[in-house]
């Protein structure tokens, strides 16, 4: 066996560069000779220790060697691809999806905004405009020109501050007009927004939905109508304190029970449990049904968490600490696991199921 080239190596600042480079061509050679050398007396000893024929250890390891350069290689192109869509690099046209112009990305920019109430930038960036920072930019100031919506600062979970788009009063009527045209006839937008310290939790319920949303699209579904909690709350509202005035409190809350019940809403022991969101859809085999979303945040208490997982609620947190409030929650609640790469990337998720109804955790 070759003990490897025994290469005199003199100091570099005096060989002229094409020796240089022939110098560094040897000792590369050098090097892969005195492993492959090493790596085969191990084979060799191996193969004396266990019996096991010398040839057959020699094609085992190169084979490992190539399946964990071949590894290496698969990984680091996901890293890349993952680095890229943080910073809002542009991803590839997905041949799956219908091509659309700029003017139908800038359309769903400003449905989002206005059936969402607040959306973050950087969710309209990848959802809208598949990852191009240049057009979104150039969507939203052509938005802001045209007065449909305006740019807030909102601060995360962690501190960090971030852009948050929200429509005024001309693009919620414009988002639920363009909504008409879509075939979305009574869809609800809405313009302003809520308190500063409740920004972050719209932009999170945004994602949440629009993470369910894929889900029933992955299967065949489709969404045909998306009410956030406001709108929920102000119809159960409205409905009971119609009943209240006509008739008397009594009326009012079972005027309340029934109008939850219209909308899909859960009650349990006088509580109406209004999600933070609600998606209407039409499935893959044509039945017609709803999804409720809520998005926890560390103050959520578990009895709280456990009675809308129970419900049929599926379950996001707004922040990695927020999903360990309800992780703990959910132990032991409904059966089995699987992991999940999390909305903002954080990892990790856990899913089961109670009452044959699904619930998940979403770290966004």
């Amino acid at each position: 066996m070759s003990r490897g080239l025994d290469i005199e190596r003199p100091g570099r600042e005096n060989v002229p560069g094409r020796e240089r480079n022939a110098l560094e061509l040897l000792e590369a050679l050098d090097g892969t000779i005195r492993g492959r050398s090493e790596r085969n007396a191990r084979l060799l000893a191996e193969s004396q220790a266990t019996g096991e024929p010398y040839l057959d250890l020699l094609k085992q390891a190169v084979r490992d060697k190539e399946a964990g350069e071949q590894h290496q290689r698969r990984a680091g192109r996901e890293r890349l691809r993952e680095r890229r869509e943080r910073s809002g690099h542009r991803r590839e046209h997905d041949p799956r999806q219908p091509r659309r112009s700029f003017a139908e990305r800038v359309n769903g920019a400003i449905r989002d905004v206005g059936t969402f109430r607040a959306v973050a930038l950087r969710d309209l960036v990848a959802r809208q405009f598949d990852g191009h920072p240049f057009a979104a930019h150039k969507a939203v100031a052509q938005l802001e020109r045209r007065g449909l919506v305006e740019r807030r600062q909102a601060q995360g979970p962690q501190g960090g501050t971030f852009t948050v788009l929200v429509a005024t009063r001309g693009g919620a009527a414009a988002a639920e007009a363009l909504w008409r045209e879509a075939g979305r006839q009574g869809q609800r937008t809405f313009s302003g927004a809520v308190k500063a310290a409740e920004v972050g939790h719209d932009v999170a319920v945004y994602r949440a939905a629009i993470a369910a949303q894929e889900r029933i699209e992955a299967t065949g579904g489709r969404v045909t109508r998306v009410r956030i909690d406001a709108e929920l709350k102000g119809e159960i509202a409205a409905r009971g304190e119609r009943a209240r005035r006509m008739r008397d409190h009594k009326a009012g809350e079972a005027a309340r029970t029934r109008a939850a019940a219209d909308l899909g809403v859960p009650v349990q022991d006088g509580r109406v449990l209004v999600p933070d969101a609600q998606l209407e859809y039409v499935a893959g085999d044509g039945r017609d049904g709803r999804c409720n979303v809520e998005v926890a945040s560390e103050h959520y208490r578990g009895r709280e968490i456990r009675a809308k997982a129970k419900a049929g609620f599926e379950m996001y947190a707004s922040s990695p600490r927020a999903a360990g409030v309800v992780q703990r929650a959910l132990a032991g609640v409904g059966g089995g696991t699987r992991g999940r790469s999390g909305i903002g990337g954080v990892a990790g998720g856990r899913s089961g199921s109670r009452g044959g109804r699904p619930y998940e955790v979403f770290e966004l």
